[in-house]
């Protein structure tokens, strides 16, 4: 027995050729019917001599005919052509796997033909055959009864051919790839829908469409089963993992985003209607938000939506107002101030921003006046005038701040000269005075030009009046103590003050004057005492006046430090003496 397809010899129990992978038809045995017997007959007489003899010819010459249009014409639903038609349906709706070196199919339906030595020609019919031994054409008129049984024998013939033709096709049909990869994406067994894939259909085109189209339509059913909720998001997404794992199209990965939009999207819708249960209007809007439009949800989730943003612009105005009547104008704008971000543009939190920064504004400007009275009332005018002046820079050109400004400027003016001057004092202590000026000065340092440009005029005054003071305190150090007579000159002569009194005969007179420094002073000259008054002279520095009931004498310290006194032309020189 050989393929049909590709010539190649066959064992009788294969159902396909290992060669091409055709499958192998078994024809059935034809039942044979035993040719009839002829028993001789006598010949029957005719009123013509020789007109049985001529209808026995044509007779035969019809069966003849008959018989021979029927061996070489056979018709359409003959037992080959209908072979052929199976044969032909079953190569066009199954793949069959071609084994390595095969030869392409080719249009050969020839095989040989039980018995009789014919051939089966699948394109056409029977052959005709050579007329069995003993049978003559035309020899013997055909009878009825052996019509009526061979059209028996050819029926039969017919449906056990069917029969054993639809057995091999549904053996093949059960066992073909195409049915086990059907087979096991029903079952959804993946790991043998990848074996089956990997093995007959991956690499072959006209194998991968088919391939396609059964996986195609699976992952279909997955999504709609997932969408319908007879699946859940889980399963779904492992299925089709599964799919993408060895069959890589575009339609398994969209199929996957899609479910993982639909699973978020009814996620995000409980989520919002939990929310909503909590009160967390803000949350809700934001989740109701993420339902999209191939949720079965989606315009539940509008409605809701605007619901939930009644309800939340609802809360943030009335716990906004709460908070500004408790003063916290900050805690409140900053919860409309967030609204906003969520209900963008509504005019209702628009004029309630407003309205809370209105109100922060007066009520911080309030606050900073009543802070500034609370310093200047404690004396501290600068940490006042600081206050102010940084708050009017975050509020320029508030006429309240600037009021209070320019007063609290001029109280801190008046409060530190008043300050200086107490530290003059009546004995006049410029250090002191001009101490308090500096600290102010340095305390300002540079803020407030104004009362800074008068300090500095105040500190020169004092400093000017400080070293005319010192001057002339130096003067009254330097006159102040005792003082005895050296030199004693008149007109020309210069005597020592022992020679003086020698010549004088007055050898134990004193020459002695003591200035102290209460301003009073004592003179003793040749035994005639006084006692009076001095001051140094504001007009000429180390010139002293000293006065005795109303009489006046100058006297002067030169720069060797001897106190010259002039009494009507005498001179007298005074050294001062030291301490021991």
């Amino acid at each position: 027995m050989f393929c049909s397809n590709c010539g190649q010899k066959l064992n009788e129990n294969d159902r396909f050729c290992e060669n091409c992978g055709s499958p192998v038809y078994q024809e059935p045995e034809p039942v044979l019917s035993p040719e009839p017997v002829l028993s001789p007959e006598p010949p029957q007489e005719s009123e013509k001599p020789g007109e049985a003899e001529e209808m026995t010819d044509a007779e035969a010459a019809g069966a003849q005919e008959a018989q021979d249009s029927g061996s070489s014409a056979e018709p359409e639903d003959s037992i080959p052509n209908l072979e052929k038609k199976i044969m032909k349906n079953m190569e066009d709706e199954l793949i069959f796997e071609m084994p390595a070196g095969a030869k392409p199919h080719q249009e050969n339906y020839h095989r040989e033909g039980p018995h009789t030595g014919g051939t089966y020609d699948y394109n056409g019919g029977r052959n005709q055959e050579p007329p069995a031994y003993g049978s003559m054409p035309g020899a013997h008129k055909k009878q009825p009864e052996k019509k009526k049984s061979r059209l028996w024998i050819i029926i039969l013939a017919a449906v056990a051919a069917v029969l054993l033709i639809g057995a091999a096709v549904l053996a093949f049909m059960v066992s073909s790839p195409v049915s086990k990869l059907k087979s096991s994406v029903k079952d959804r067994d993946w790991t043998r829908a990848e074996a089956l894939y990997e093995k007959n259909f991956a690499g072959k085109d006209r194998r991968e469409q088919q391939a396609a189209g059964i996986l195609g339509d699976a992952v279909q059913e997955i999504q709609s089963e997932f969408i319908s909720e007879s699946m859940d998001y889980q399963t779904a997404k492992r299925h089709l993992k599964a799919i993408s794992e060895f069959w890589d199209d575009k339609s398994v990965e969209k199929a996957l985003e899609s479910a993982r939009e639909l699973n978020d999207s009814r996620t995000a819708f409980k989520e919002a209607e939990a929310c909503m249960e909590d009160g967390d209007y803000a949350e809700a809007i934001q989740k109701f938000s993420e339902v999209i439009k191939t949720d079965g949800k989606y315009e539940e989730a509008r409605a809701r939506l605007e619901t939930a943003k009644s309800k939340y612009k609802d809360k943030v105005l009335n716990e906004s107002q709460a908070q500004a009547e408790l003063k916290d104008y900050d805690t409140a704008i900053a919860q409309v101030k967030e609204a906003l971000k969520i209900l963008s543009g509504d005019r209702d939190l628009q004029e309630k921003l407003e309205e809370l920064e209105d109100g922060r504004e007066k009520y911080a400007i309030q606050s900073v006046l009543d802070q500034a009275d609370s310093y200047a009332a404690k004396g501290n005018y600068y940490s006042a005038l600081d206050l102010l002046r940084n708050t009017l820079k975050e509020n320029p050109g508030n006429e309240k701040l600037s009021r209070a400004l320019e007063n609290y400027r001029q109280k801190y003016q008046e409060d530190i000269l008043g300050k200086a001057q107490a530290a003059l004092g009546s004995d006049e202590n410029y250090d002191a005075a001009v101490v308090v000026l500096d600290g102010a000065l340095h305390t300002l340092d540079g803020d407030y030009p104004e009362i800074e440009q008068i300090l500095r005029e105040k500190r020169e005054e004092y400093i000017q009046a400080q070293l005319a003071k010192s001057q002339q305190d130096n003067s009254v150090s330097s006159a102040v103590g005792n003082w005895n007579v050296t030199t004693v000159t008149t007109g020309a002569y210069e005597m020592t003050v022992s020679d003086f009194l020698m010549y004088g005969g007055m050898p134990g007179a004193q020459m002695h004057l003591e200035i102290y420094e209460t301003g009073r002073f004592y003179l003793d000259i040749l035994g005639e005492a006084g006692e009076g008054t001095w001051a140094a002279d504001d007009q000429e520095s180390g010139r002293y006046i000293l006065s005795i009931d109303g009489d006046t004498q100058a006297v002067t310290i030169d720069a060797a430090g001897k106190l010259n006194m002039d009494l009507e032309g005498v001179l007298l020189k005074f050294e001062k003496e030291t301490s021991a």
